[in-house]
């Protein structure tokens, strides 16, 4: 190690500033006993020959933590797309007890109640008003009622 560096470190972010090892490692070397933690303090040379004689604890480590990941965002992806398929079952399931509890109409009686309704509309207009003002009048209503 060159002189100008500390051999001790205050804390893991210091540690991680000195001597290039990541607060992961730093934290797997502790709790797999690394004799360089004293306290708070971090010596360096005693983290790095740690680090040097235990590459299979370290790289077993950082595969585990990657499977987790990947796990973790399967898991998210599973959750997600469950609450997707809930929101829709819900929704419907929602609609069916409105329409049960009579304050949602099905949209075959409403269709046939309009229809019903926009036939009586269309002959007492055409009982009432000239064939020119029939036609414009129907007209309106359309355009109305579809913006």
């Amino acid at each position: 190690m060159n002189e100008k560096i500390p051999r001790i470190a205050q804390n893991m972010s210091q540690a991680e500033n000195l001597f290039g090892v990541p607060r992961d490692i730093q934290k797997l070397a502790k709790r797999a006993g690394c004799p360089a933690f004293r306290a708070q303090r971090i010596n360096g040379a005693e983290l790095l020959q740690w680090i040097d004689q235990n590459q299979d604890l370290i790289a077993a480590a950082h595969e585990e933590r990657i499977a987790g990941q990947e796990n973790a965002e399967l898991k998210r992806q599973k959750l997600a797309a469950q609450v997707e398929r809930l929101g829709i079952t819900i929704e419907a399931e929602q609609m069916r007890l409105d329409v049960a509890r009579g304050l949602l109409l099905p949209r075959a009686t409403v269709r046939e109640s309009w229809s019903a309704q926009w036939a009586v509309i269309e002959d007492e207009a055409k009982a009432l008003l000239p064939r020119a003002e029939f036609v414009e009048f129907i007209w309106r209503v359309k355009s109305r009622i579809l913006s």
